[in-house]
């Protein structure tokens, strides 16, 4: 099967012009940067919405405890 770069997923075809050069191990190895670059980035921006919506939750919650 051979890769080809796809038209309608521009990221597919940045990478395929990024590893169509590479060896089978160098490309592996690049995609699995790209995955982990991915999922941190998605971890970062979950943080910084879900974040302030826990913080917030968590000091309602100490507040409530102290009056009982």
């Amino acid at each position: 099967m051979v890769a080809t770069p796809s038209e309608h997923d521009p990221l597919v075809a940045e990478v395929y012009d990024q590893i169509k050069d590479m060896t089978v191990k160098e490309a592996i190895l690049f995609v699995k940067k790209l995955q982990v670059e991915r999922i941190r980035e998605a971890h970062t921006k979950l943080v910084e919405e879900i974040g302030p919506m826990v913080n917030d939750k968590v000091e309602r919650t100490k507040a409530g405890v102290g009056k009982r």
